[in-house]
């Protein structure tokens, strides 16, 4: 009877093993350069078996508010990929970093002159949401942006900024942060392994261990082999060689500067004197 209940409010995500599950196949089964669990169970199954009848049918996300799993231990929603120092503070900090957290970002973003995202975020979690829907950023712009101003779910009815205001976000902006978050993963990872190949090929060349570089050279196959649209090509690693060079070359003591200030960073190293 619980299983179903979960089922049927929450979908397969909010089923009490669910959390288990994910954790075994993202840490065991499964790697940041391609789908993740979750991804795959929604694209199997359908986003309405994934978070529930009422979250398919009623237009509103109320799956993560009625999920019976991440009880014990919950994920950082809004840091997918945190260090140590931010896993052990996210755990051992608990709510109190979390509000000391919110008004550092809501002072931030006052000093920067973000004056609505400031409010909401000095705010409690329940006044700010209801700020936002009646008289902050979505009720006056009439959709959800940005801070560039690009459209993540826009067109907002009166319905769905009263559920805002009540803490539920409709169904499809939360699929649209859902599914365009889990794709930026993956998209970090892919290049952040192609960046860490070019690097590992660039010291070992300039090292002159001619072992390593064919080592990396078929870890650049296998990866060309699992992402050919980002292969690495002998032209990308001529560029990437000669970016390596340029950065190597406006060293100063470890530390590069950007060709945009270079040369005046470079006029300020040399008047100190020794």
């Amino acid at each position: 009877g619980m299983h179903g209940t979960a089922l049927f409010f929450a979908g397969i995500q909010g089923i009490p093993l669910y959390g288990a599950v994910k954790l075994i196949a993202n840490v065991f089964l499964l790697d940041d350069e391609e789908e993740d669990f979750d991804t795959l169970v929604r694209q199997y199954f359908g986003e309405g078996w994934y978070k529930g009848a009422i979250t398919e049918f009623a237009g509103l996300d109320v799956a993560s508010r009625m999920a019976l799993t991440g009880l014990l231990i919950q994920e950082n929603r809004f840091n997918n990929n945190p260090s140590l120092e931010e896993t052990i503070g996210f755990y051992a900090g608990g709510p109190a970093l979390s509000v000391a957290n919110r008004l550092y970002r809501g002072g931030s973003d006052l000093i920067a002159g973000e004056t609505q995202r400031g409010i909401e975020n000095i705010l409690p979690a329940g006044l700010s949401n209801a700020y936002r829907a009646a008289f902050g950023r979505y009720a006056q712009q009439g959709g959800i942006y940005t801070r560039r101003n690009d459209p993540i779910y826009d067109d907002l009815t009166n319905g769905e900024l009263f559920a805002l205001g009540m803490g539920l976000r409709p169904t499809e902006y939360s699929f649209r942060t859902e599914t365009s978050g889990a794709l930026k993963n993956i998209d970090i990872a892919v290049n952040k392994k192609r960046s860490f190949l070019n690097k590992q090929y660039y010291v070992a060349m300039s090292m002159g261990d001619y072992e390593k570089m064919m080592d990396v050279y078929d870890d650049m196959i296998k990866f060309n082999e699992r992402h050919p649209e980002a292969a690495i090509t002998p032209e990308s690693i001529e560029d990437s060689m000669k970016r390596h060079a340029e950065t190597t070359k406006n060293m100063h003591y470890g530390r590069s500067f950007s060709t945009t200030y270079g040369d005046a960073i470079r006029d300020i190293r040399d008047s100190y004197k020794q």
